[in-house]
């Protein structure tokens, strides 16, 4: 609920929105001290224990609550465009089918596209890359639509050579 505060190590009353930005905010030093390659897989957390009101809270650390500052934290600029790129590339794929095709096909390559662009937007509020059997649900359907997506646009190579 974000009209109820949670106490900080200041003792100062943050509400759910406001702790995160202000996690985020405190983040930033790390982030630009290493901003191209970031300090490796799994350091936000311990990063976190030395950020400005957040040393107490818990001995390990906390999550960082934004999958993009996590990212920027842990992989630079390097490794957040590139876990960028696999969804714009996904997205461009479902955008081109949207309006290639029509019927079903398109209709179904419009809700995953809405659906990846929901999975993003949960990104910059929560760990969503952390829950990890919602993500096996996330990419395994987006597997089969994309495999079926490749299969419809192009054949097989066996298929291919038993026509020639």
């Amino acid at each position: 609920d974000l009209t109820e505060g949670m106490d900080t190590r200041g003792g100062e009353k943050l509400n759910s929105w406001v702790w995160r930005v202000r996690l985020w905010q405190n983040a930033w030093p790390s982030i630009q001290e290493r901003l191209l390659i970031g300090h490796g897989l799994g350091n936000f957390r311990y990063l976190s224990r030395g950020f400005a009101g957040f040393a107490s809270e818990r001995e390990w650390g906390v999550p960082a609550h934004n999958v993009y500052v996590e990212l920027l934290v842990e992989t630079g600029i390097f490794g957040l465009l590139a876990y960028l790129s696999i969804y714009a590339t996904i997205l461009g794929t479902f955008f081109r089918r949207i309006f290639r095709t029509k019927g079903a096909s398109s209709t179904e390559a419009a809700v995953l596209f809405s659906y990846v662009v929901g999975y993003l937007m949960v990104c910059f509020g929560d760990n969503a890359l952390y829950y990890l059997s919602f993500n096996w649900y996330l990419w395994f359907f987006l597997g089969v639509v994309l495999a079926g997506h490749a299969l419809e646009t192009k054949p097989p190579a066996a298929v291919r050579t038993q026509e020639l």
